[in-house]
């Protein structure tokens, strides 16, 4: 469960990621972190305009850069030593990663909205388009739905399907949009891998 919240987080869909965090609390797992997380997303919600809105628009306006905000390495002067350089790139470098993941956040939310559609509790059909959503190269071969009757041979499936789109088992060449896209897809897949274990007693 803890997963599935922090994978939602991740792509900044914080009401589905604060639901998650928020069934983690009532059901005693993750402990504080739990608790952080539906903190996390209640506050994001706050600050975050009408997300129906948002949606409902077509012609988005591209998004805005987020501001800068001056850093305390900016008042240190020119005697700066190695840590302190080596300190501003990796906040530089987080600094790109965040407008690049704010700048891939509609696309790939829409991406996998387009994958999930009328499908969100359905395995079979999920696993079955899983090529639609993965990106060109990642290694899924195209499968069946003829091959998804057993409940027993929709597991290996749905295993091979993680192993494919797992956060950790990503190559270390992927980029931050296979990323996200991979992070959507595993929360998905295990939100209806959870549906699917309860109704066919697994």
């Amino acid at each position: 469960m803890t997963r599935q919240a922090e994978a939602l987080e991740q792509l900044e869909m914080w009401k589905d990621a604060g639901d998650a965090w928020k069934v983690c609390v009532e059901a005693g797992v993750g402990g504080a972190t739990s608790i952080a997380g539906r903190d996390r997303c209640a506050r994001a919600l706050s600050g975050t305009t009408s997300a129906t809105a948002k949606t409902a628009s077509h012609n988005k306006p591209k998004p805005k850069p987020r501001p800068k905000v001056s850093s305390a390495l900016n008042d240190l002067g020119s005697a700066d030593s190695e840590a302190v350089s080596r300190l501003r790139l990796a906040n530089a470098a987080a600094d790109r990663l965040d407008d690049e993941k704010f700048a891939l956040s509609d696309v790939v939310a829409d991406r996998v909205s387009r994958w999930r559609a009328g499908k969100e509790n359905n395995l079979r059909a999920l696993l079955a388009s899983l090529d639609t959503v993965l990106w060109e190269g990642s290694g899924w071969k195209k499968v069946g739905m003829g091959e998804l009757i057993l409940p027993g041979k929709v597991k290996v499936v749905y295993m091979r399907g993680i192993g494919k789109c797992h956060p950790d088992k990503l190559p270390t060449t992927a980029t931050t949009e296979q990323k996200m896209i991979s992070a959507a897809v595993f929360a998905a897949l295990n939100e209806a891998w959870d549906g699917f274990k309860r109704e066919n007693g697994l």
